[in-house]
């Protein structure tokens, strides 16, 4: 009687999550910046954005429907650049304001804490309470990515992707280019720019999960991966790289449900196409679009 139970049970979830997808746009005032954003950071109810002009966007993805708000970001020095942005326990911001330097954020948009590098970092992402980072110089055969506390010295090498060679460094370094999605409890998909697959890893144990619906014809084959987010029941959402997608900036115009081995469950063509996956669960992805409103894709 309880295995009778617990396939019924098994069955309706399966139903439920296995619906087609709808979408549908949230006006957002005010709508999100258009400048190229560098950085995402997944909190318990907000998700933080970073762009390359120092705008700091707030996302309160709790609220109903999800509010915006813009901050400066301020503290930097002249020849800072920030890049990367991370949630770690606090909540507390981290970004990168410059390869050498490690910077702790309020919630205001302030730097209020610096800490030097011994080596450039061109990367940053959070899992939990460790900070995963892209270092230079990229060792051949290595994992690329590792992982460490703020300011700590116990780095340790992430799971997953291993480094590829090219013929010279200049390509071998835009080879080995890393992006990560939302996580979670954890585990973090990564994935190389070029590649069809995404590696899932919590930094100790990685599988890597191939997926053969980004080999459409709609799909970009150069930079297939827009986006990605693991949810519940190791199921993904991936923002596919369409070749109308944007019209030359970095977005997707398809959006792709997935069970845990790749394989496709439902896909949604995007109007109009999205930057990236605000935030995500097993049956609702958040994404943010080209006109800096929100689109909410759920299953129907």
């Amino acid at each position: 009687m309880k295995a009778l139970s617990a396939l019924l049970v098994a069955t309706l979830f399966q139903a439920l999550v296995d619906r087609p997808l709808e979408q549908r746009t949230i006006p957002m005032s005010p709508r999100a910046p258009g400048a190229l954003i560098v950085g995402r950071a997944v909190c318990p109810s907000t998700t933080w954005l970073l762009t390359d002009a120092a705008d700091l966007v707030a996302v309160a993805v709790a609220d109903r429907p999800p509010t915006m708000r813009l901050r400066r970001l301020t503290g930097l020095r002249a020849d800072d650049r920030p890049w990367g942005l991370a949630c770690l326990d606090g909540p507390v911001l981290w970004t990168l304001p410059s390869p050498r330097a490690l910077a702790q954020v309020t919630p205001d948009g302030t730097l209020v804490e610096r800490i030097s590098l011994d080596l450039p970092r061109i990367a940053l992402f959070g899992a939990d309470r460790r900070l995963i980072f892209q270092q230079l110089p990229v060792k051949d055969g290595a994992p690329v990515l590792q992982s460490s506390r703020p300011g700590a010295a116990d780095r340790r090498a992430w799971a997953g992707l291993v480094s590829r060679r090219a013929a010279t460094p200049e390509a071998e370094l835009r080879l080995n280019l890393v992006a990560c999605g939302i996580g979670r409890n954890g585990m973090v998909p990564c994935w190389f720019g070029d590649q069809p697959h995404v590696s899932l890893s919590n930094g100790a144990e990685a599988r890597t999960v191939s997926i053969p619906a980004l080999r459409g014809p709609l799909v970009n084959q150069a930079t297939p991966i827009a986006d990605a987010a693991l949810v519940q029941g190791d199921r993904l959402w991936v923002l596919a790289a369409t070749r109308i997608a944007g019209q030359g900036q970095p977005a997707g115009g398809r959006l792709l449900r997935l069970d845990p081995q790749g394989n496709e469950i439902a896909h949604v063509d995007l109007a109009p196409p999205a930057r990236l996956i605000v935030a995500a669960d097993a049956s609702r992805c958040l994404l943010l679009s080209l006109d800096g409103n929100l689109i909410e894709v759920y299953a129907r």
